[in-house]
């Protein structure tokens, strides 16, 4: 395979290399952007960046590069650069603590952090700790002559391109790797499902250090599209950025929220340049519908996946014919199936463990023997760790999470379920479930983040979701503990972290 995501990037610099491809946008400074490249500039920042790599040494599982770096155009340099010096990129979240990141350094082997800006600091502490090179991107002199690497021409399909590691939500994060030519493929997939164009401006507010975001800006600009990052993510920002500029945006139900929310205390602006939203993570069925009204020129789509088997599903919504927790078809290259405990297919309606196969199987975590995981199944499905079930139309429904089961007397209780009708309730914004043990035995937990409007809050609140609860739900799947809070600890990607939740509350 001669060409990579680079590559194809590449080709863009020589085909119009004076179209815009990046804009950084700050909160502080609103929509006008505070640093601007075209694609010509892109590649000519990335050719630079490659060659300040230098030697890479090689570790256990190759020559890795990791990258700690705020959010924006860095990150694209740094994913590219990597391609076309031959050596893995490994992408850092800046909001890890000091030892998760000392963890992932360790168990990947890079031997270079990239680094730049507020992020430097703590670059500087871990390769003390690790003996590691840092490389401030930002320090590079990107204004005089420099190798221009041409694109094609290097058989780098089987080359690893990124390690991308899974958040953590249950204990240590995993690693899996992909060469360039799947995660190419795993682009020009998502890419073809999710409407991506060279005419869109792709607004970007989530982290790129997540390679599902991360991929989904290399695949804009590998077509052609502007994309316009934000440092960091802003509700104020966001509403003037669909109002004015972006047409394309994926959002996370948390970032959607926040942006509704803002939306409502703004008495209701016409966000009217946004032509397609991509929800993610099967969101409320509430808060879809109202996107319907948020962005009334755009097309409300949702999609699904995990890291491990790249996006599944996809839907583009009928605001007539919503249905609750449904993530969609599967789209182009994605084979699902519903299975038992003991990995029986189930019938249409029967709720069970969701795996799937693609295009682009999952070949197992960085370190494993082949064939070592338990997470493919004995015929090459990749488990979700979702429970869902399957519609009489096709469609996926995600209903819960295997980790998020609770039995109560003997009964299954879905948080997925629980989280649905508390979101229904008009003062809750965002809400987590999990089971507790407790003085009687395990109980369902709810801790929920009340709107900023909200008419009532602290014991009165409290009394009042119970009450919506137990009119819309079984007795033993109610509440029976409510816990207001004034936000939920998410992952880049925008996961809750029930694990810490509960660790809290037991600690209480």
């Amino acid at each position: 395979m001669l060409y990579s995501i680079a590559d194809c990037i590449a080709a863009n610099a020589v085909a119009f290399p004076h179209r815009v491809a990046i804009e950084e946008l700050d909160p502080r400074h609103g929509t006008e952007p505070i640093h601007r490249l075209t694609y010509q500039e892109v590649w000519k920042a990335v050719c630079v960046v490659a060659d300040a790599f230098g030697y890479v040494e090689p570790g256990p599982h190759g020559p890795m590069v990791a990258m700690l770096l705020p959010n924006g155009s860095t990150h694209v340099l740094g994913y590219l650069a990597a391609q076309i010096a031959g050596v893995t990129a490994v992408p850092l979240d800046v909001r890890r603590s000091t030892d998760e990141l000392a963890y992932i350094l360790r168990d990947c082997g890079a031997s270079v952090l990239l680094s730049a800006g507020d992020a430097l600091d703590e670059a500087h502490t871990l390769a003390d700790r690790l003996g590691l090179r840092v490389l401030d991107v930002r320090a590079l002199d990107v204004t005089g002559e420099h190798l221009w690497y041409a694109p094609g021409g290097r058989d780098s399909g089987r080359t690893p391109a990124v390690v991308a590691y899974t958040a953590g939500t249950t204990g240590f994060p995993k690693a899996m790797c992909w060469s360039n030519q799947e995660w190419l493929l795993r682009l020009f997939r998502s890419g073809w499902a999710f409407g991506l164009s060279p005419d869109h401006v792709i607004s970007v507010p989530s982290p790129l250090s997540h390679v599902p975001f991360g991929g989904m800006v290399l695949g804009a600009l590998t077509i052609g599209a502007r994309v316009r990052i934000m440092t960091e993510f802003d509700a104020d920002l966001a509403v003037e950025e669909y109002t004015r500029h972006s047409t394309w945006a994926c959002l996370t139900p948390a970032l959607l929220g926040a942006v509704t929310e803002r939306w409502r205390e703004r008495h209701r602006p016409s966000l009217d340049a946004l032509r397609l939203l991509l929800s993610t993570g099967a969101g409320a069925v509430q808060l879809l519908d109202e996107a319907f009204d948020v962005f009334p020129r755009a097309r409300i789509t949702e999609a699904y996946g995990w890291i491990e088997g790249g996006w599944i599903c996809h839907e583009v919504k009928d605001r007539a014919a919503l249905v609750p927790h449904s993530v969609g078809w599967p789209i182009v290259g994605a084979e699902i199936s519903i299975r038992s405990d003991s990995g029986l297919a189930l019938a249409d309606g029967e709720p069970g463990e969701l795996v799937a196969r693609t295009l682009v199987p999952f070949a197992g975590y960085l370190g494993e023997a082949p064939g070592a995981t338990d997470l493919l199944t004995p015929d090459g499905f990749v488990r979700s760790g979702d429970i869902a079930t399957r519609l009489e139309d096709g469609r996926v429904a995600i209903v819960g999470r295997t980790a998020d089961r609770i039995i109560i007397a003997g009964r299954h209780v879905y948080a997925a379920e629980i989280e649905r009708v508390l979101l229904a309730h008009p003062d809750i914004a965002e809400a987590a479930v999990f089971g507790l043990d407790g003085p009687k035995g395990r109980c369902v937990t709810a801790v929920v983040v009340p709107r900023r409007d909200a008419r009532s809050s602290g014991a009165t609140l409290t009394d009042d979701v119970l009450r919506h609860c137990r009119l819309q739900l079984d007795a033993h799947a109610c509440p029976q503990v409510v816990l207001p809070m004034h936000s939920l600890p998410r992952t880049a990607g925008g996961q809750v972290l029930k694990y810490r939740l509960a660790d809290a509350l037991n600690r209480r």
